[in-house]
């Protein structure tokens, strides 16, 4: 079993690695299925003084590997019992400030 910050790490990785060239932060938005089968992820970034911007990862492999992450997320949450009200959380919002490492996840449980 993963501890959380194996995934909290693997995560900031995995958006480190897609970061636009300039960004000042990327944030992924996930809203993940009850089964954790699928996933809709929304990517956006800002580079210093400039507008947010969405972006595509370069290839499909980078959702699959964040949904998988958030699978394992979520099940550690279940397994510590973490929710909020007993109830899983259903959208994930991960932010990662590429100038300091600051990373962030925001849970959403409606």
């Amino acid at each position: 079993m993963y501890t959380d910050d194996e995934i909290y790490q693997g995560l900031g990785e995995t958006v480190r690695a897609i970061a636009p060239t300039h960004a000042q932060w990327v944030s992924v938005d996930v809203e993940l299925s009850e089964q954790g089968d699928h996933a809709k992820l929304l990517y956006d970034f800002q580079v210093s003084g400039g507008e947010v911007q969405w972006f595509m990862p370069e290839t499909a492999r980078v959702d699959h590997d964040i949904r998988v992450l958030l699978v394992k997320l979520r099940s550690f949450f279940a397994a510590n019992n973490l929710f909020e009200n007993g109830k899983p959380w259903k959208r994930c919002l991960i932010t990662l400030w590429l100038d300091s490492g600051k990373f962030s996840a925001d849970f959403k449980y409606d």
